[in-house]
């Protein structure tokens, strides 16, 4: 699999795109006057405590307020901490409002909820997490790395290296790294804790104390071990960044596989990711053998639907069913992971009755979510044939970037017929004309609603009949609402009409 890193950057925004075999399979923006909040670390103010929730609300310096559950606070507290009024953790029983403690934003500013925080402090580098609230010698092995020899040298060396200072969890591209590089990130993780500390002593109010990195740097930090073809940057200065990242990340073999692209077409646009990265937009994805699939959002949770479309197999049903299905898995995890869908997922797989064939197609599922940096559950297959995923949230959803709610539907997505809208205008006209006897009624309404009206044999019966002796004029407004309108009462027999007022009737 031919894996590329693509990085391109503009006064206002960075992007990154991950490419596997010509499809992108992730991105990530940020602008550049805001980024990301996951993962910073905060002096945090306690502004208000919610027992029966267990959490408190915590000013961070932050647009908004930041949310604490008391089960995101480590149990005994910073073990390297003596004193200060953030030694111990939170705890509602002991806490109190205008207390000061160290946070670390776990889930951005999405919606209008404020930050997820958690007392839980992770410093992530790109063999080791080091884990500064774990004391006791928590130490854990990336489940990515599969072989038992692996997992005990790496678990021997850690033990040792920590001595019970605190914990940390080895992360998958440790398998492949010296001893000497681990060791040589442990002690710059130690540094950067004794950093953090130092900034949380001197800070007198709410605010940062450390920032998690930039995109790009995130990006370099977290590339996958093996199969990297190379990375192309469209900034000069990216470049060289990027390279000298690699060099004190302990990746140096990559550093020569960084290029600078000069095109003046767009970068992405050259390499065909803009034109894929549109198409996240669209419900329906198009897979090969006719098969597509759906992709709807809902307040609750993501549901893919998953058809058959033109495929119809060569054998029998249930065949034809699971070679669908299998099919449609790997574009499923794909689409799930380039559209940063988190929380509740569900997929409508076709429906199949072999158990093995169930069994299969669980398997190959979990197997395609593994190359997906965020945590994902399958949690398994209903009674009704659903399969049922978690994926850890942390960001909004590229939609969410890309889109803004329609100004026009309000974001429903849906407008009321225009048959509804006119049996709307019928109703208030003959209140109108229930409580007053105008000359006439000049009714604005939108241009796109205006021939339905006009062509309307319902209000044309009105006019005719119940209200007769009254002319009822229809002015097209370009920038009214279609759902508007607006009713004016005459009482003179010569009114003034723009030309493109029609007599209703």
């Amino acid at each position: 699999m031919k894996k590329r890193i693509y990085i391109s950057k503009n006064p206002e925004r960075v992007e990154v795109a991950s490419v596997e075999d010509g499809l992108p399979v992730e991105y990530r923006t940020e602008r550049e006057d805001a980024a990301r909040i996951s993962g910073n670390i905060y002096k945090g103010r306690i502004v208000g405590i919610m027992p029966g929730m267990e959490a408190a609300f915590v000013d961070a310096g932050l647009s908004r307020n930041g949310y604490l559950s008391a089960q995101d606070t480590p149990l005994e507290g910073f073990a390297d901490f003596e004193g200060g009024d953030w030694a111990g953790h939170f705890s509602l029983k002991y806490a109190k409002e205008n207390d000061f403690i160290l946070v670390q934003a776990v889930k951005d500013e999405i919606g209008g909820k404020g930050a997820r925080l958690t007392q839980n402090i992770t410093l992530p580098g790109r063999f080791l997490i080091l884990l500064p609230a774990a004391p006791g010698g928590h130490l854990g092995v990336s489940r990515k790395i599969e072989d038992e020899n692996a997992r005990k040298k790496l678990a021997v060396l850690m033990a040792g290296a920590l001595n019970g200072r605190c914990g940390a969890i080895v992360r998958t591209a440790a398998a492949a790294a010296s001893k000497r590089e681990i060791l040589q990130e442990l002690e710059r993780l130690f540094g950067e804790w004794g950093a953090i500390r130092e900034a949380y002593a001197r800070r007198a109010g709410a605010g940062p104390v450390h920032t998690g990195g930039g995109l790009v740097y995130r990006a370099i930090r977290d590339l996958p071990p093996d199969g990297l073809e190379k990375i192309v940057a469209d900034d000069a200065e990216t470049a060289r960044s990027v390279a000298r990242w690699m060099q004190q990340a302990g990746i140096k073999r990559y550093a020569s596989r960084v290029e600078l692209y000069t095109g003046a077409e767009d970068m992405f646009t050259a390499f065909g990711v803009r034109q894929e990265l549109e198409k996240i937009l669209n419900r329906r994805v198009n897979l090969k053998n006719g098969v597509w699939i759906v992709v709807e959002h809902t307040e609750a949770m993501t549901v893919i639907d998953v058809n058959s479309g033109g495929f119809v197999g060569e054998t029998d049903m249930e065949q034809t069913a699971f070679t669908v299905n299998m099919i449609a898995a790997e574009e499923v995890a794909r689409q799930i992971r380039l559209r940063n869908v988190g929380g509740m997922i569900v997929v409508d797989f076709i429906s199949m009755r072999d158990a093995e064939h169930k069994s299969q197609l669980l398997a190959y599922l979990k197997t395609c979510l593994k190359a997906d940096s965020m945590r994902c559950t399958v949690m398994g297959m209903t009674a009704l044939g659903l399969v049922e995923i978690t994926r850890k949230r942390v960001t909004g959803e590229l939609a969410e970037l890309f889109t803004e709610p329609c100004g026009y539907c309000g974001g429903e997505g849906r407008l009321f017929s225009r048959e509804y809208l006119i049996t709307k205008l019928d109703i208030a006209l003959r209140k109108l004309f229930a409580e007053d006897k105008p000359v006439a009624v000049v009714v604005t309404i939108s241009d796109k609603l205006t021939a339905a009206v006009l062509k309307s044999k319902l209000l044309a019966r009105r006019c005719a009949e119940d209200f007769a002796g009254c002319r009822v004029y229809v002015v097209p407004d370009e920038r009214m609402h279609m759902h508007g309108f607006r009713m004016r009462v005459e009482r003179q027999n010569v009114i003034e009409l723009p030309e493109s007022a029609k007599l209703l009737g």
